[in-house]
């Protein structure tokens, strides 16, 4: 193995710890959230404005966290791997 696939193969891993710890982030929240609407009923359906509780806000905060770890994926992307890849493909020719 050459060490431009060694490269190729370090890079692959970054992306996959990467995305497996986004990926357990968002798991985590998900599931915090489901046991709260489980047994945290009263607390989760508490208003916070009129027709606006907890539980919206908490559903709410999910969603935002969602897009929080995609824009964490990209711009890792963009600045680490997405260069190192094209270096890599240009070495290559």
């Amino acid at each position: 193995m050459d060490s431009t696939e060694v490269e190729i193969r370090r890079l692959g891993s970054a992306r996959w710890r990467l995305a497996m710890a986004l990926l357990a982030v968002m798991t985590a929240a998900y599931f915090l959230f489901m046991v709260m609407v489980a047994e945290a009923r009263e607390w989760m359906g508490t208003l916070v404005v009129d027709g606006l509780s907890r539980g919206i806000l908490f559903g709410m905060g999910l969603i935002f966290l969602a897009w929080i770890l995609i824009f964490i994926y990209v711009v890792w992307a963009n600045r680490v791997y997405d260069p190192a890849m094209k270096r890599l493909r240009e070495e290559r020719r």
